[in-house]
């Protein structure tokens, strides 16, 4: 099954294609149908909504040669394109893996580089595992309970504390 970063990808890639394919840089002809491609592929919604939602576009244009191969392509491919309704609570972007890379690209920026592998590598190994130990601070409205706790505190068995992972790594 695809990540979340993945799966995104691939939407991002298909429309690219998508507008290619059909010119709407160039020609108008296909604009509203690309916007009801786009509308049905960028809303989570269940397979049956999908369905319907997508047989009424092609039955919208099913006498157009082009948006009749394209309904068939997206229905060839929905397993990948609607992958992300498999999991509950799946993010439908990647600005929280962006803001980490930026973050980080910052901080690199400022080393300059590293005398050797095994040198960056306890570097990034330092980074990441102080990132998941940070406790959250400036949370609000709906994420609000999160503060006073880390990333890494959700992702342990009840067993295990931040302590014992320190305890591990060492």
């Amino acid at each position: 099954m695809l990540g979340v970063s993945e799966n995104y990808r691939l939407l991002v890639k298909f429309f690219a294609s998508l507008r290619l394919a059909l010119d709407v840089a160039n020609d108008p002809k296909y604009l509203p149908f690309m916007r009801n491609i786009e509308n049905i592929l960028s809303r989570k919604m269940g397979k049956e909504e999908f369905k319907i939602r997508a047989s009424k576009i092609y039955n919208k244009y099913k006498n157009d040669d082009l948006a009749t191969k394209v309904m068939l392509d997206i229905a060839k491919r929905s397993g990948e394109l609607m992958a992300y309704t498999r999991l509950p609570h799946i993010p439908r972007t990647t600005n929280l893996i962006e803001s980490l890379n930026s973050h980080l690209q910052g901080r690199l920026k400022t080393i300059k580089g590293f005398e050797s592998f095994k040198g960056a590598s306890l570097w990034l190994n330092a980074y990441f595992i102080k990132r998941r130990l940070k406790k959250f601070t400036d949370c609000t409205r709906k994420f609000r309970n999160l503060n006073g706790k880390s990333s890494l505190e959700f992702t342990l068995k009840d067993s295990y504390g931040s302590e014992d992972i320190l305890r591990l790594i060492k």
